[in-house]
């Protein structure tokens, strides 16, 4: 497991030389962190006060973007940041813009975006250096010294880091000194250059013990100890590993007890003293509680080993299959969590393009209203000066001449303003289409891995094709309380909105599986329809449609498949002359294709006809399944430019089966598309029992 320890910094400019600041505006500082919300309402109190200088007002501003950013509401953040930035620069105060800076980046920092977060960093430095502020220059090049180990550029990470270790040696910083040795050590753990990660680890509990930081050395304390655990030197690392657990159990932290403990469990173990590790890393398991898998996780891993190295088979494979289970959860909650960030960056810069071009209008529009006035006073004193001064025409109409040129240019000026604006928002729309290709790649990582379906079935073909970068419909594989359950899903609409509505139903699948343990098709399938309604009833909004499934759940050594859908059904090849409740659709060469019917209702709630039926047949071994959407059977396209079809889909499928080419099955529908537009989102998914 990676050590996870690097900080940052947040600075506030006013808190070294304003100590004059308003009481309200100190108690919005107090609670930045402890109550975001009380200093967020603090502040806009402040600011519709309205009775302070543009630096004072700055300030707020300021305030109020840290508390926004503890919220992770970094767009909203971000705006408080820009307005401060806005009022430091009308103000020249030349060190608060440093700040705002510096400030700016750590939320596209949070929001993902490295290249602003870098631009901000770096001007935030040029400010520092500027204004020869050695406090702000050291905390920036720290933040950009976590952004490059972010991005595991681990040489850039280092470098920055003993360039703001070389300022903070010489100022009274240590809280600051404290967190940046923390980093460095960390960095040193990670690259396995122990020796050095646990040098810096001393250096900085020595500092954090000067100062009494107390979170910090229970934190200085568990990285020596992990340090001397990878050296082998475990005497010395449970040593510091128990006064590490007895800071966290003095300040009432149960995660930071449930990780050193977890430690001392991982100790005993490599000491092979089994019975001991078992102990701690029950108390561990114990402390882990929600939002805390990665302690969960690192626990059933010692537990794992531990009853290995006794010997205890039971108990041992009990234990990884949670280490498994939980890991599968972490990269999942991880993905859901990238695709959010990624829809923040979309709204934050959807909004920002927004007003920017209403603003760009807004001025157009007036400049030329300007244009078209000084046009009309020019008329009317030529007018005028026609009337009464007849003899000098000429003048009058070279006058007129030199004016009518100098609004044409000024209007020629404008258009290609216009236009820069234009080339602006194509810009942006480039990187919202950037942003949507990363979701792409998120959207794929939550699917299930050829590797999984490996695992279960001796054959298997998946065709998924998304008709735009993101998709709609999705595909599903858990398996849980003994059996393999597989599903393949159409979500209404593709594209953002499908691909979003996509990932309600991955969630209510897995919820349905794993939370509430549901073995049911039909009470998954209706424990998912509810899911989905109270998931938009939660967002204010609503929807008309929801998703069409088909849904297996499938023993594996029984040979026995219990299946039940929405709209979509089930297609069996089998070597039987019958099953029950199915249709017979085609036979050749000793193969049937049957067909189970779905029910006529979808997920969802919409046009609700009653509950979801179910259906279990029994198979033989070699006998296939096929789970799709709509999208390959409505595509248009062949020499006449009609719908392929459900039927000729079908006999499509079972010939490439029975002749083993089912791998051709995505080159069958590119031919039959030919130049047609995809019209839907298009998956297959089969297996062999």
């Amino acid at each position: 497991m990676r050590a996870r320890a690097s900080l940052l910094f947040v600075v506030l400019p006013f808190m070294v030389f304003c100590q004059s600041t308003d009481s309200l505006l100190q108690r919005a500082i107090y609670l930045e962190y402890s109550d975001p919300e009380a200093a967020i309402a603090i502040t806009n109190d402040l600011i519709l006060d309205g009775v302070m200088d543009k630096k004072a007002l700055s300030n707020v501003w300021e305030v109020q973007g840290i508390a926004l950013w503890v919220k992770e509401d970094y767009g909203q953040a971000i705006s408080a940041h820009s307005e401060s930035l806005k009022l430091r620069k009308e103000a020249d105060y030349k060190s608060g813009i440093g700040y705002s800076a510096n400030n700016l980046g750590l939320n596209f920092q949070s929001l993902g975006d490295a290249r602003l977060a870098m631009e901000n960093f770096l001007n935030a430095k040029d400010v520092a250096i500027a204004a020869n502020d050695s406090s702000l220059l050291a905390k920036v090049l720290g933040n950009i010294g976590t952004l490059y180990e972010e991005e595991n550029d681990i040489e850039k990470a280092l470098e920055f880091y003993e360039r703001s270790l070389a300022i903070l040696e010489s100022l009274d910083e240590k809280r600051v000194l404290g967190n940046t040795l923390n980093n460095v050590s960390v960095v040193y753990l990670n690259t396995e250059q122990f020796e050095k990660a646990k040098a810096f680890a001393k250096r900085s509990l020595v500092v954090r013990k000067l100062i009494d930081d107390e979170w910090g050395i229970a934190q200085s304390l568990n990285l020596v100890g992990l340090s001397h655990v990878n050296l082998r030197q475990y005497k010395p690392a449970d040593n510091l590993y128990n006064q590490s657990l007895q800071r966290y159990t003095d300040l009432n932290s149960p995660w930071g007890q449930s990780m050193v403990l977890g430690n001392l469990g991982k100790s005993a173990v490599k000491q092979e003293a089994f019975s001991t590790a078992i102990n701690y890393c029950k108390k561990s398991l114990s402390l882990a509680k929600e939002h805390q898998l990665e302690w969960e996780e690192s626990a059933c891993k010692c537990l794992a080993e531990a009853y290995g190295g006794l010997g205890n088979s039971n108990q041992s494979s009990k234990y990884w299959n949670r280490v498994f289970a939980i890991k599968d959860s972490l990269q999942k909650e991880n993905a859901l969590t990238e695709i959010s960030l990624v829809q923040k960056r979309f709204e934050f810069e959807k909004e920002q393009l927004k007003a920017q071009h209403e603003i760009q209008l807004l001025t157009t529009e007036a400049e030329l209203a300007d244009l078209k006035l000084r046009k009309r006073e020019t008329y009317l004193l030529t007018a005028m000066i026609v009337t009464f001064l007849l003899g000098i025409m000429s003048l009058i109409l070279f006058f007129f001449y030199r004016v009518r040129t100098k609004a044409n240019v000024a209007l020629g000026k404008k258009n290609n303003e216009i236009s820069a604006q234009k080339e602006i928002i194509e810009e942006k729309n480039l990187h919202i289409t950037d942003s949507i290709r990363y979701a792409e790649r998120l959207q794929s990582a939550i699917l299930p891995k050829d590797e999984t379906f490996a695992k279960h079935f001796s054959d298997f073909y998946i065709l998924y094709k998304p008709k735009d970068i993101v998709s709609g419909d999705f595909y599903w594989m858990e398996e849980a309380h003994g059996l393999v359950f597989l599903a393949a899903a159409d979500c209404t609409g593709h594209g953002v909105p499908g691909a979003m509505v996509s990932m309600v139903g991955f969630q209510g699948l897995n919820k349905a599986v794993l939370e509430e343990k549901l073995t049911s098709p039909a009470a998954i399938l209706q424990r998912l329809s509810d899911h989905v309604e109270e998931a938009f009833e939660k967002s204010g909004g609503s929807i008309k449609d929801g998703m069409d499934i088909c849904l297996v759940a499938i023993d594996v050594k029984k040979r026995q498949v219990t299946y039940s859908g929405a709209h979509n059904a089930l297609w069996i090849l089998t070597s039987k002359d019958e099953l029950p409740n199915a249709n017979l659709r085609e036979e050749e060469a000793g193969k049937r294709m049957f067909e189970l019917k779905a029910d006529r209702r979808s997920i969802g709630g919409f046009m609700d006809a009653g509950s979801f039926t179910e259906k279990t047949i029994e198979l033989n071994q070699g006998d296939r399944l096929f789970l799709f959407s709509d999208g390959f059977a409505d595509q248009f396209g062949g020499p006449k430019g009609k719908k392929l079809g459900s039927k000729r889909m079908r006999e499509t499928a079972r010939e490439m089966s029975v002749s083993n080419n089912l791998a051709t099955l995505g080159a069958i529908f590119q031919d039959w598309k030919g130049d047609e537009e995809q019209i839907d989102d298009v998956t297959v998914i089969s297996v062999v029992i």
